[in-house]
């Protein structure tokens, strides 16, 4: 037992007796405490998880909360220990099994229950003192498999690694992502409902012994809570009633308000069901038997080989050991016993030339799978049909974020604010679209189910379009057409002069993600998770690469390279010339927002509030990820020194709690706003360091632009903000009704605001 690395100050009062388990987070002893002469359990946490992050700090405050506190259900922290950046824990030792050691199989619904409400009621317990525990899993629940008392354990682990590194989360395990609550995966601030959630996950295992959503990877589990719905509990085994599936469906539900308000509410739940059933089914825990087959000697005699000299049954032709006949062999003249031997070295040679050419033939396709997997070679798409471009001149805003690269910056006229509305246009229902403005007119989609064009100097409509559903996508503007997703899943092509159809292109599912055009080419994300690249000029398919998940972000286009983010927590870097992919690149939680490039670099923010700066130019070289994964896994076990940043990695940070999923930049700074009303600046060139931060008036729903020296901001309570992208001081202030505002784009000196209230506003 190697205790060399227990602190000193920890050591002098406790006495490690033995090693309980290693984790991927801590060790644990069982020691003996010098003072009392009791026996305590000791967790060392690994050095990777040091006392001065965030995290770490999140947990240690979490800590002090429950030291001291006893319950019946919970396994009491005695204090902890600070110690040159690591820390130990000292806890009660429990000589129990866990829940997950046990080896039962499926369990009866009156032992689930017998489970659950000693849980229940240290959860609600810890909710009732404001402390969630968010990482329920069998591995933290204690059993005495003598008294059936249940303790709970690792409250608020969680917290320790949830903004780290994507494969210290994966490593490390915590939270199970089957038993994570999809809004706490999305890095959603901590609820009850999450407890909620596993639970229930918790609830379905023991009783089905399945996960109710599982996957080889935390993304691929989020995309199946979000997309998906589990399968009923009673379908995995019959004998459990079917009234207990719409208490796991509620429990499991991607809505964390339509789960039970508490533990209790849901023990209340299933024991009506145990009620109603009289009797709860007991289920008897199914074991495979290994039936010996009984080997009856059909026939006792024996024939030996003359070959090999082993022994044979007396009806075998030929021997099991050497294969050689045991049949008397006939008399056979020379020429024949030659013909017989060449045959015999024709067929070993046929036999090995086979063996050889399959070899051969194998290792030539792993040759081609490796070259292309390098190259990733496609056969090269034929020139698009026109070169159109939905590049923004002066003074216009042509596409979502204004330019191919997404950087939400306007170089024409900077606006003067008048704070006069100059006009309105009112609809039915939310404006998710933010317009497009070119040549006098503005084109965006509505939610009573229209594409409008207006005038971009009065209001006055032009012309509208009728579709099938309310519109998310915002619109581009390209030679004399205007391109647009809808939630059936087409993107349209419509005369920007009349509205007429042009084309339509059929993407196989809801599009929330906004067109960019350039050189004759539409890119554009897609719901069957695909990014499609079509012919703009006549609709036609050139090419179509696909992700792990639903791809609502907008991609970026710089150098011949087109950027995208999909909810699977993957940059994907795309040959916009044919499609093949460059560079995929995981950081680990969805991406709803569009990717940002400047220069050479990939900006892109989470759900969870990390920024990532990616290689634009980085190319997959084969098993370097690989390499990298195994030297980061060796470091968490301690046995490697720390490894260089992942494959294609600049850097990255960690925001503020909400952070909106556009980024904006004027190619030096990196703009970041969040939901609480912050503002904040980071030095691109400078591994994204802190300049400035500041705290608006403003309720942040929707991406800022900016427009020269000022950065322009919309709140969810009507205002509009100037604030000084150089310092974050305010400029100016404009007031409008009190509306939830979305994001703003300018033209011509006037901005044009959309809102959750149907109207777009022209404010001058």
């Amino acid at each position: 037992m190697n205790t060399s690395s227990i602190p000193a100050i920890v050591a002098q009062r406790y006495e490690p007796l033995e090693t309980l388990r290693t984790t991927s987070l801590a060790v644990v002893y069982k020691a003996r405490d010098s003072a009392t002469g009791e026996i305590v359990a000791l967790k060392l946490f690994h050095s990777y998880i040091s006392d001065e992050s965030e995290g770490a700090q999140n947990y240690l405050e979490l800590m002090e909360k429950l030291k001291g506190i006893r319950h019946p259900n919970i396994v009491s922290i005695l204090g902890i220990e600070r110690h040159q950046g690591n820390f130990v824990q000292m806890m009660d030792y429990l000589p129990w099994p866990t829940l997950r050691d046990r080896a039962e199989g499926p369990l009866s619904l009156d032992r689930v229950l017998q489970i659950l409400k000693p849980i229940a009621e240290a959860i609600d317990y810890a909710h009732s003192l404001g402390v969630i525990h968010r990482d329920i899993k069998p591995s933290n629940i204690f059993l005495n498999p003598e008294t059936n008392e249940v303790k709970l354990s690792d409250f608020g682990t969680a917290a320790l690694i949830e903004d780290e590194h994507l494969l210290i989360r994966s490593t490390a395990n915590t939270p199970l992502p089957s038993y994570t609550a999809p809004e706490q995966a999305q890095g959603v601030s901590p609820h009850s409902a999450n407890d909620i959630y596993a639970l229930g996950a918790l609830i379905y295992e023991l009783l089905t012994d399945c996960l109710p959503y599982d996957a080889l990877n935390p993304a691929t589990v989020l995309v199946r809570q979000l997309t998906t719905t589990v399968i009923p509990p009673s379908e995995l085994a019959p004998n459990i009633p079917t009234e207990l599936d719409a208490i796991l469906l509620k429990c499991l539900s991607r809505n964390q308000d339509e789960r039970y308000g508490s533990a209790k509410e849901l023990v209340e739940a299933v024991e009506q069901v145990v009620v109603s059933n009289d009797t709860a089914t007991s289920q008897v825990t199914t074991k495979e038997t290994l039936s010996q087959a009984s080997q009856s000697n059909e026939v006792d005699g024996r024939i030996f080989c003359l070959n090999c000299g082993n022994g044979n049954a007396a009806t075998s032709p030929r021997c099991f050991y050497c294969w050689a006949t045991l049949q008397e062999k006939p008399v056979v003249s020379r020429e024949e016993e030659k013909r017989l031997i060449s045959r015999y070295v024709s067929a070993i040679r046929r036999r090995k030339r086979i063996v050889w050419g399959t070899f051969a033939g194998i290792y030539a396709i792993l040759i081609g799978l490796f070259l292309n997997n390098l190259f990733d070679f496609r056969l090269p798409t034929p020139s698009p049909s026109t070169n159109m471009s939905s590049v923004s001149a002066i003074n216009e805003w042509r596409m979502f974020q204004n330019n191919a690269t997404r950087t939400g910056a306007t170089h024409g006229t900077e606006f003067v604010p008048k704070g006069n509305v100059k006009w309105t246009f009112s609809s039915n229902g939310p404006l998710f679209s933010t317009p497009a403005v070119a040549e006098g007119r503005i084109f965006f989609g509505t939610s009573d189910r229209r594409i409008v064009a207006l005038d971009a100097n009065t209001g006055n409509i032009l012309w509208e379009y009728p579709v099938t559903g309310p519109i998310n996508s915002s619109p581009a503007i390209a030679g004399d057409l205007v391109f647009i997703g809808l939630r059936d899943g087409d993107v349209l092509a419509l005369d920007k002069i009349n509205g007429d159809l042009i084309w339509t292109f059929d993407a196989g599912s809801g599009i929330y993600s906004s067109p960019v055009v350039l050189d004759g080419v539409l890119y554009i994300g897609s719901g069957d998770s695909n990014i499609y690249s079509v012919d703009a000029g006549t609709g036609e398919l050139r090419w179509s690469q696909g992700t792990d998940g639903w791809v609502v972000s907008s991609p970026a286009v710089s150098q011949n390279i087109t950027a995208i983010g999909g909810l699977d927590g993957e940059v994907y870097l795309v040959n916009a010339a044919n499609g093949s992919l460059r560079f995929q690149y995981n950081v680990g939680g969805s991406i709803p927002g569009p990717v940002t490039i400047v220069d050479d670099s990939v900006f892109v923010t989470t759900s969870r509030g990390n920024i990532y700066a990616i290689d634009l130019t980085k190319r997959d070289i084969p098993l370097q990820k690989g390499i990298w994964k195994t030297w980061f896994t060796f470091w968490v076990w301690g046995i490697a020194p720390k490894p260089p940043k992942p494959p294609g990695a600049l850097w990255n940070i960690n925001s503020e709690d909400g952070i909106i999923s556009h980024l904006i930049t004027d190619g030096e700074y990196l703009f970041a706003a969040n939901y609480l009303g912050s503002l904040r600046a980071h030095d691109i060139n400078n591994n994204g360091k802190l300049l400035w931060g500041v705290d608006t008036k403003a309720l942040l729903r929707s991406a800022p632009i900016i427009s020269g020296d000022t950065i322009i901001l919309t709140s969810s309570d009507g205002l509009i903000l100037g604030v000084d992208r150089r310092n974050g001081q305010e400029l100016w202030e404009i007031a409008i009704d009190g509306t939830k505002l979305g994001s703003p784009v300018l033209a011509n000196g006037i901005l044009y605001i959309p809102s959750q209230n149907g109207t777009l506003y022209a404010v001058e």
